[in-house]
């Protein structure tokens, strides 16, 4: 898997933690996922929230049932119509 990273940071008025905006697409399948973390002048991070896919993924999860693992999930093979699709190999 491989992946691109883009990111975003704001800092507070006490100036004690930043905080990101992490923005990942993923390769294969192209899944763009968004989340942020905040790092504290001691250099730590912290996960704030949830991980978001910002991006239509179709039927690319149809081989999962479960709701929260379907925006992360790339089946290696899916349906699209009558026609079974082998993404990657």
């Amino acid at each position: 898997m491989r992946m691109k990273l883009g990111m975003t940071s704001s800092s507070n008025d006490t100036k004690d933690f930043n905080t990101y905006t992490l923005i990942l697409q993923t390769n294969p399948g192209g899944g763009r996922f968004e989340g942020s973390v905040m790092k504290k002048e001691d250099g730590s991070l912290h996960h704030i929230g949830s991980i978001s896919r910002i991006n239509i993924y179709g039927n690319q999860s149809s081989c999962i049932q479960n709701s929260e693992l379907k925006k992360f999930c790339y089946c290696k093979k899916f349906k699209t119509g009558r026609k079974k699709h082998s993404l990657t190999g």
